[in-house]
């Protein structure tokens, strides 16, 4: 047979040395990449997709964290794609501590620090240097560490030693609970508080976006077997829980108690997660790391993922220019296109191009043009920046536009008929949504052309038709042949006296010549057709005081007044005035009327519009063409006086009628 003790020699072996080896890879935390700290995640944040926090914390081989980083410091691979962060911040999180207090019997011996004291008062001592020490590890006033106290009540009984058997963030419910307990006489359950421990871990719903540790205060008697401390590692490897021990009194080695704060180490160091107790100086090492892991950064990036599925998500710390990452974060992220609607112009718009004569350019009919308007949603919820803006016209691009910059859409040379209108608007993860197409229909209405009545061919007149004709038809050239023949007549006389007197020739010369000048100074030819003189005149009104500038004529029984050149005789270069916006007719002597050319701003006399009806004008009417003002004036009638000063006319801004 085989040796019992043999036997029970290699069954220990076994589970001491090869059971852990199994696990023990599967069992650590993440640890940093090829770096000089433990980068550790605690949380994503997308709900404002595209811009993602994560939660964080770079932990150190001593369980601290270096001083504090800029956003220089850190980067985000996003499928291994590097981004840059946007923000860097840090803050207090507060952690997670379950603190099992192995009171067994031995807690009830002397302290080996004072002698008057009690191991149970040393055990309660190093709590409250913990939980009570203020400013020093634990923040006490805002109460954001979660506790939980553990103790034995009999050698295989414990209790929540908390009321109601909860988690507190109360320093002094912890001090209060831990100090009316007795150590039990006997062994404790060790191994049971500590799985207890773990598994109340996860009585907080957000346990995971916080440092968690296990805080054993134990006389370091090993109750618990090599296996039993294995499955307590492994549990607070798979949660991320660090086990500190603190052993108090000097009986036994500890090992287990070195052997657990060992393999919950990600750097393998357990030097500062274990320590005998010699007074408050000796938790320095351990509180230390608790503290400084209650702080975490919140790293903030912009996101470029634009494809539905699993997202791999990396932090990497460059410290001494050395770079370490976190363990890769699956995040299932599904950004959409933006649902993209024109709301302006309507669907079925129908644009009524009427020219005002038959040779009128078609580009110059109004209306010519339309502001377009588009509206943009998420249909993910995750809004974002738009990066361009594209216009389309019946399937060509007319326009690519940054969201700030306004369209107008030209139609002026397109022809008659249906016309589409699209817009595609691509956000800043180049994802594109496009609209439905707009259909809208442009009509063009041009008068005929006249049709020129047939001239019959002229005959010529015979000489004393244009003889008869003189007096009434060219009166001038009449008086001008009379004026003529006398000078003829009185040339001969004098040629005659000339030639039989030289004395009489000389004064005929004189006579001649003075005859002639006489004639010429009293022809006064007349005008034919048309007035002398403008019989009216707009006198502008230059600014609110009423000041009135020079008159401008009227010289044609109809003129055409407006913004463009070629389209009006009298230009006003003010943009409310439209491109042919009045027209004013004399229908009679000194009897003019006004019409309105369908301008956009309104023509008003009297600050009464002038609708479809032509108005009559009178002298001294206020005529307005959009921020234009002047007053009509007839010929002969005194010059319109200066408007009367008024308060609100000279505050008020223009304000176009409706």
């Amino acid at each position: 047979m085989i040796n019992a003790r043999f036997v029970r020699f290699y069954k220990a072996l076994l589970v001491v040395f090869i059971i852990p080896a199994l696990f023990l890879p599967a069992a650590l935390p993440a640890r940093a990449q090829g770096g000089t700290v433990e980068v550790r995640t605690y949380g994503i944040d997308y709900a404002a997709f595209p811009n993602v926090c994560l939660r964080l914390a770079a932990v150190t081989a001593n369980g601290t964290q270096p001083a504090d980083l800029s956003a220089e410091a850190f980067q985000v691979y996003e499928n291994g794609e590097a981004r840059p962060a946007t923000s860097v911040t840090k803050d207090y999180a507060g952690i997670q501590v379950a603190i099992v207090l192995d009171a067994s019997g031995s807690f009830n011996k002397p302290s080996v620090v004072d002698k008057t004291n009690r191991r149970f008062d040393d055990a309660i001592q190093a709590l409250d240097e913990l939980v009570l020490a203020k400013g020093q590890w634990l923040q006490q006033d805002r109460l954001l560490d979660q506790m939980l106290l553990i103790a034995p009540t009999g050698p295989d009984t414990f209790k929540i030693a908390l009321p109601d058997g909860k988690w507190t963030t109360e320093p002094v419910s912890m001090h209060n609970n831990a100090y009316v307990l007795d150590p039990v006489n006997s062994d404790t359950p060790l191994y049971k508080m500590l799985v207890e421990a773990m598994v109340r871990m996860k009585d907080l719903p957000d346990y995971q976006q916080r440092a968690k540790f296990l805080l054993v205060l134990s006389d370091g008697v090993d109750r618990t077997s090599a296996q039993d401390v294995t499955d307590v590692i492994n549990r607070a490897n798979s949660l991320g829980v660090k086990i500190l021990s603190v052993k108090i009194g000097p009986e036994a080695k500890g090992d287990s108690l070195k052997r657990m704060a060992e393999e919950t180490s990600a750097e393998g160091r357990p030097e500062w997660a274990y320590t005998n107790y010699a007074g408050p100086a000796s938790l320095a090492p351990l509180y230390s790391a608790i503290k400084a892991q209650a702080e975490q950064y919140l790293v903030c990036y912009r996101s470029k993922i634009n494809q539905a599925g699993p997202q791999n998500i990396e932090v990497g710390v460059r410290i001494g220019g050395q770079e370490s990452k976190s363990r890769s974060l699956t995040v299932a992220i599904a950004p959409k296109p933006p649902a993209v609607r024109i709301t302006v112009p309507g669907e079925g718009t129908v644009y009524d191009r009427v020219a005002s004569s038959y040779d009128q350019d078609p580009a110059t009919i109004e209306p010519r043009e339309q502001p377009v308007t588009v509206e943009v949603s998420w249909p993910d919820n995750f809004s974002r920046g738009i990066q361009r803006v594209i216009y389309e016209v019946d399937g060509a691009a007319v326009a690519n536009l940054t969201p700030e910059e306004a369209f107008t859409w030209d139609f002026s040379r397109l022809p008659a008929g249906i016309h589409s209108l699209r817009a595609v608007v691509r956000d800043e993860l180049g994802l594109e949504g496009r609209s439905d197409p707009i259909q809208t229909t442009i009509a063009i209405t041009i008068p005929p052309a006249p049709t020129p009545a047939p001239t019959p061919t002229p005959r010529p007149p015979t000489f004393w038709e244009q003889v008869r004709r003189l007096p009434g038809e060219q009166p001038v050239l009449l008086v001008v042949l009379l004026v003529a023949l006398i000078a003829a007549a009185l040339a001969l006389y004098a040629l005659i006296r000339l030639l039989r007197n030289p004395t009489a020739r000389e004064a005929m010369t004189t006579t001649v010549v003075g005859m002639v000048r006489d004639a010429t100074e009293v022809f006064r030819p007349k005008r034919t057709g048309g007035k002398e003189s403008a019989g009216a005149a707009l006198v502008p009104i230059v600014d609110d005081a009423g000041s009135l500038g020079d008159p401008i004529p009227i010289r044609a029984q109809s003129v055409s007044i407006g913004r463009d050149p070629a389209r009006a005789q009298i230009v006003f270069s003010d943009k409310s005035v439209s491109r042919l916006h009045s027209r004013i007719v004399e229908e009679a002597d000194n009897d003019f009327v006004i019409h309105d050319e369908g301008s956009s701003s309104g023509t008003y006399v009297n600050e009464e519009r002038v609708e479809f009806q032509p108005k009559k004008l009178k002298a001294g009417d206020l005529i307005e063409f959009g921020r234009v003002k002047v007053r009509f004036q007839l010929q002969g009638s005194a010059p319109p006086l200066p408007t009367e000063t008024n308060v609100d006319d000279v505050t008020e801004p223009f304000v176009g009628r409706r």
